[in-house]
């Protein structure tokens, strides 16, 4: 079966307007603009598999967005193969939308006044979905999402993770081949966050809908997503598994420096720090990663005696490190 994603050398580029300072260049830029261009996607290439989860991430900048904004055919592409359940997002638009649902961020189609079940009577109307097909749906819905206590909420009154739920809940009633979700889970609280990303997972598991992630929120990635794509300055520079991510770049460690109530653990970190090893404090620790084949945790080792008689070390760990650390290391 072929992938439900298939992209191949897909390219953006942005054409942006240069402004200098000063009333004459002011003035010159209206008869003859400075243009500089810049690529966004740099001819990325992957599959996405039919059930899969996919986590798009990377920093600011990297072309999440612009990917996602391709995905959703909301853009056109300047170059490459883009096709998303057999069609083009962007030329066959009218008829793509109605096979995807899309939630950027924290706006949704919920209609501040009307309860959530209105809304979801509005989106069942313009959609076409029939009664019948609506009322199982919203019930598995329901039940996936626990949604039974705010369906009769007007939306004013949800929370940001209530909210966030009930609108993935809208966009699948009309029982979409692939979810897209942009940022769902900014300004969500910890226990919103959680019981968003469990809610995926047994959607995915129930009805095996391809859904498509992008979120800053690493733990998130690694908790759900069947794949990672990491992009940077518009390139991929990871396609994989979360574990296969770890294991790409499993030279590194996770030391972890434990010091007793009362010890300068900011004196420790700068003593540290002064012998190349980047740490941050956390509570009663110094954390860091560092790369092993270097001979980093080596080096730290032998100042372990040092840490000691110094800065009263209790504990020295060497650990395997999460995904988001191996990440936020690799963009340092």
């Amino acid at each position: 079966m072929a992938p439900v994603i298939q992209a191949e050398t897909l390219r953006k580029t942005y054409r942006i307007r240069q402004q200098r300072p000063g009333l004459g260049h002011a003035l010159r830029a209206l008869v003859r603009p400075d243009w500089i261009e810049r690529a966004a996607l740099d001819g990325i290439s992957f599959n996405i598999e039919q059930g899969a989860i996919a986590g798009l991430m990377g920093a600011n900048g990297a072309g999440k967005s612009t990917l996602i904004k391709l995905l959703v055919g909301i853009m056109p592409r300047d170059g490459g193969t883009l096709t998303v359940a057999g069609l083009d997002p962007f030329r066959q638009r009218r008829h793509y939308v109605q096979r995807i649902g899309v939630v950027f961020g924290q706006r949704s189609n919920l209609l501040w006044d009307l309860s959530v079940v209105e809304s979801f009577e509005l989106h069942r109307a313009v959609f076409g979905v029939t009664r019948a097909d609506y009322e199982r749906r919203l019930a598995e819905l329901t039940e996936l999402f626990e949604l039974g206590e705010l369906l009769h909420q007007p939306a004013r009154t949800l929370s940001l993770g209530q909210t966030m739920r009930c609108a993935v809940a809208q966009v699948l009633l009309q029982q979409p081949d692939i979810l897209f979700l942009d940022e769902p889970t900014i300004g969500l609280d910890v226990v919103s966050v959680e019981r968003l990303g469990q809610a995926l997972k047994r959607l995915n598991a129930a009805f095996d809908t391809t859904i498509v992630i992008t979120s800053h929120d690493l733990a998130v990635i690694e908790d759900i997503c069947t794949q990672v794509i990491l992009l940077e300055d518009g390139r991929i520079l990871f396609d994989g598994t979360a574990h296969a991510a770890v294991e790409r770049y499993g030279r590194y460690r996770r030391l972890r420096f434990v010091f007793p109530p009362g010890a300068d653990i900011e004196a420790a970190a700068t003593f540290l720090q002064g012998r190349g090893v980047a740490v941050t404090i956390d509570g009663p620790e110094l954390c860091g990663v560092v790369d092993a084949e270097a001979g980093m945790v080596g080096i730290c080792a032998a100042l372990v005696d040092e840490m000691t008689r110094r800065h009263a070390l209790a504990e020295f760990f060497v650990e395997k490190p999460s995904l988001k650390e191996v990440i936020l290391h690799a963009y340092r």
